[in-house]
């Protein structure tokens, strides 16, 4: 099986952990990999509580993907974070001049 590059993110405000569950349940070769925390670090910030769930990294029928609860306070807009893809691949796609992007924009 060819390696995949980049994951899919998927933003909610909260409920990251029950919607990766859910998709688990239905997808065959699919699996809960990780699941990572709040600390109390960054509260005045993010405002999550110590131990919610931050984000989670899962699998469906192989294909990698990430959960992450995001909202309500930091609202999903128009750009998707690099994830896994490598910057010189985002430079490839986007050329020198725009080189130190660390977003792309998806339309």
């Amino acid at each position: 099986m060819k390696k995949q590059k980049m994951a899919i993110c998927l933003w909610y405000d909260n409920q990251a952990e029950d919607a990766a569950n859910f998709y688990t349940s239905i997808f065959e070769d699919s699996e809960i990999l990780r699941i990572s925390r709040f600390g109390k670090e960054g509260f005045e910030i993010h405002g999550k509580e110590k131990e919610s769930v931050m984000t989670v990294d899962f699998k469906l029928n192989g294909m990698r993907f990430l959960a992450l609860n995001g909202g309500p306070k930091f609202k999903f807009n128009e750009q998707t974070s690099e994830y896994s893809l490598r910057i010189g691949s985002v430079r490839r796609y986007l050329g020198k001049k725009n080189s130190n992007c660390k977003y792309l924009r998806i339309y």
